[in-house]
């Protein structure tokens, strides 16, 4: 007796096991078969992002959209019909002749179940009657990035008179352009945040608004000139857990008791990123934080025992990363003594020195388990770092090789014990491989992340073969994988999930990203 099995005859819970083996390009094709197939792949939006687009130009340049099978109109008509609760919203436009109403109408839909919202301009300037309108049409909304949205300079003079109803579950706003005027203005609307990140200049007084937000503020990030950092003086900050300072303002020595106040009005702040030129000075007026920092971010010139050991009294510190360092006092390093042992995870992003020498990661770091480096040539002197930490699972190398081969990139991975490896180059070619005479086995490695600029088709297959412990390879590339290739590597080793992202265009990464 024969029993055949459809497809359709398979529960909704067992479709949807199998759709998660799919990547986010089939999971496409696969909603369009038919309805059900639709609600099981996508589920009810709740988890995913709802992006609107103004106009066809914006539609097809904003980002992976000119893939898309389906044209704006159906876009359009779709969400007009669609009863999904989505949860987070990206609006796009480029231009300011857009059919406004049609787009309220839309977003409507799902006003009361949508909590976040990114907006993107392109460039173009809006009106901010407008944009007031679209942000108080969701009365639920917790995270706001206007990061991408360009006001008319004229139109905020009139800011104040703008209707904005006060937005009582508002709790991140991340603005680098020009609203953080209207932010101002408008102070009662945004009375209830609690994560802020600004760009402030000299031509913004902001005095008032802090005064306001900072007792509230929990993360505060600022893209800021740093004589503008005169206007805190005045603020406390008694609930900010992490203070981000970016700044490309190469006389920080003019400012850097203004700059070691505001971290002082912050008694329980635990993550510290300063991305600009410090130096030690600065450091030792970080006393009040020794026991609650766990995370330091600095940019220095020099790092010798003198600067390791005011780190080392930042008992809880457990995240540190060090940029710069155009000089190293090697001779003062090899004799420091063990105070860096809480760090479990450590960045040096250097490019005009060497990371260092072994005795330095093995005597400060002994308990390290992510390792962040920059290397020209990683091959021995990154095992002999590698090897002297026992402890280390997670190992992140940045410009490791203008051009790799695969045989070269094996042999290295074979002789690190780390379960992830992430390697930021440029290219990763077949070469010379040999598939009969090459005995390459990585037995160790469990996630492998590779962001670069091409990978050879003929590597993948090889490589994961190698890899025998693999369960997740993460691939960045500006010149994506094909989908073939992913199907055919998900057939033969079902072991491994494999997962496509959008590569970074820096090969170094920022804390502050």
């Amino acid at each position: 007796m024969s029993f055949q099995c459809h497809i359709e005859d398979l529960p909704d819970q067992v479709l949807g096991h199998i759709f998660q083996y799919l990547d986010r390009f089939d999971i496409r094709s696969a909603m369009y078969v038919c309805k059900r197939w639709d609600l099981v792949a996508f589920g009810d939006g709740s988890t995913k992002i709802l992006k609107v687009f103004m106009s066809e130009e914006a539609y097809r340049s904003y980002q992976n959209a000119a893939d898309m099978p389906y044209s704006l109109a159906d876009m359009v008509e779709a969400l007009s019909e669609s009863r999904r609760a989505y949860k987070n919203l990206t609006l796009v436009w480029d231009s300011v002749d857009i059919d406004k109403e049609a787009i309220q109408r839309i977003l409507s839909r799902f006003s009361e179940s949508i909590v976040s919202v990114k907006m993107h301009s392109c460039g173009c300037v809006t009106g901010m009657q407008w944009w007031a309108k679209i942000v108080n049409m969701f009365p639920n909304l917790v995270h706001l990035n206007v990061n991408g949205v360009f006001i008319d300079d004229e139109a905020q003079q009139y800011a104040s008179r703008v209707r904005l109803e006060p937005m009582v579950k508002l709790r991140t706003l991340h603005d680098r352009q020009q609203l953080i005027r209207f932010v101002r203005h408008a102070s009662i609307a945004f009375a209830n945040i609690t994560s802020l990140d600004v760009r402030l200049t000299t031509e913004a007084p902001l005095t008032r608004l802090f005064e306001k937000l900072g007792p509230k503020l929990i993360h505060l990030t600022l893209h800021t000139p740093l004589k503008v950092l005169s206007v805190f003086n005045d603020v406390h900050f008694p609930s900010l857990e992490t203070l981000e300072v970016i700044s490309m303002d190469a006389k920080i020595y003019r400012v850097i008791e203004d700059l070691g106040g505001l971290v002082n009005k912050a008694p329980i702040l635990k993550n510290l990123v300063l991305l600009a030129r410090i130096d030690i000075f600065f450091l030792q007026l970080l006393d009040t934080l020794q026991g609650t920092l766990q995370k330091l971010t600095i940019d220095v010139d020099c790092v010798d025992s003198g600067v390791l050991q005011i780190i080392g009294k930042f008992k809880k510190l457990k995240d540190l990363w060090i940029s710069g360092m155009h000089h190293i006092d090697f001779q003062s390093i090899e004799n420091m003594p063990k105070e860096l042992s809480g760090v479990r995870k450590l960045v040096v992003d250097c490019t005009d020195t060497v990371p260092l020498s072994e005795a330095f990661y093995r005597d400060c770091f002994p308990n390290l388990l992510d390792l962040e480096l920059q290397f020209e040539d990683p091959d021995d002197h990154c095992l002999r770092i590698v090897k002297q930490l026992p402890s280390l699972r997670r190992l992140s190398i940045h410009n490791p090789w203008f051009e790799a081969h695969l045989e070269r990139f094996l042999e290295f991975c074979s002789k690190l014990l780390v379960q992830e490896l992430h390697v930021y180059c440029c290219k990763l070619k077949l070469g010379e491989w040999d598939a009969s005479t090459s005995k390459q086995e990585v037995p160790h490695l469990r996630k492998l992340s590779i962001s670069a600029i091409e990978v050879d088709s003929g590597v993948y297959l090889p490589m994961v073969k190698s890899m025998s412990a693999l369960h997740e390879l993460q691939l960045a590339l500006a010149r994506p994988c094909e989908n073939e290739t992913v199907r055919i590597l998900l057939d033969q080793f079902p072991r491994c999930n494999v997962v496509r992202l959008r590569r970074s265009k820096a090969l170094f990464l920022s804390t502050a990203s």
